[in-house]
C-alpha cells in the first residue's frame, strides 16, 4: 500500500498546535471514533512511549498499538504500528507557516493485514484510511482553534 499523506492548514503557532496533537485525552474530540490510552506508565511524550488509539466501540473496537520512535517537538513525532491489524508506520509534522500559522502533515504507511489475502483490501484500507485522516484533520483544526479561543 502506498503511504497516505494529508495535511491540514490551521491558524495556531506551531508550539499551540503540537500541544493539541500529543494531548492524547483529547483526540476523542476529533478523532473519529476514537479514544487514546496511553500505555506502560509514561505520558506517551517521547521515544520508546507506548500508546492505543482503540477505533470503534468496545468490545469491537480496533487497537491500534504505537510506539513512539522519533518524539521532536514542537516538529515530528513518528510511530510504529504494532497491532495485529494495523501494522506500518506513521507520522505527523507541525510546520510554522509564520507566527500565527501552521500546517499539519499526517502520513500513514500501512501494511494491509492477513498477509498475501489481505493485499485485496488494500484499495478499501487506503480509501479508508484517507477518508477517516481528512475528516480528523478538518475536526482538529476546529478543535484546536475553538480550544484555543476557549482558553
Amino acid at each position: 500500500m502506498r503511504p497516505i499523506e494529508l495535511s491540514v492548514d490551521i491558524d495556531l503557532p506551531a508550539e499551540r498546535v503540537w500541544a493539541g496533537l500529543v494531548d492524547w485525552e483529547s483526540h476523542a474530540e476529533w478523532m473519529p471514533l476514537t479514544h487514546v490510552e496511553v500505555v506502560g506508565g509514561g505520558a506517551g511524550h517521547g521515544e520508546g512511549e507506548k500508546f492505543i488509539g482503540w477505533t470503534g466501540f468496545r468490545p469491537l473496537a480496533i487497537a491500534d498499538r504505537m510506539t513512539i520512535t522519533r518524539w521532536d517537538p514542537p516538529h515530528r513525532l513518528d510511530v510504529v504500528k504494532t497491532g495485529r491489524l494495523l501494522k506500518g508506520n506513521a507520522w505527523f509534522e507541525v510546520r510554522s507557516l509564520g507566527e500565527r500559522r501552521s500546517r499539519v502533515v499526517w502520513c500513514e504507511d500501512l501494511v494491509p493485514p492477513f498477509g498475501a489475502p489481505g493485499r485485496l483490501l488494500t484499495p478499501f484500507l487506503s480509501i479508508g484510511t484517507r477518508a477517516v485522516i481528512g475528516l480528523a484533520l478538518k475536526r482538529f483544526a476546529r478543535f484546536a482553534v475553538c480550544s484555543e479561543a476557549g482558553a
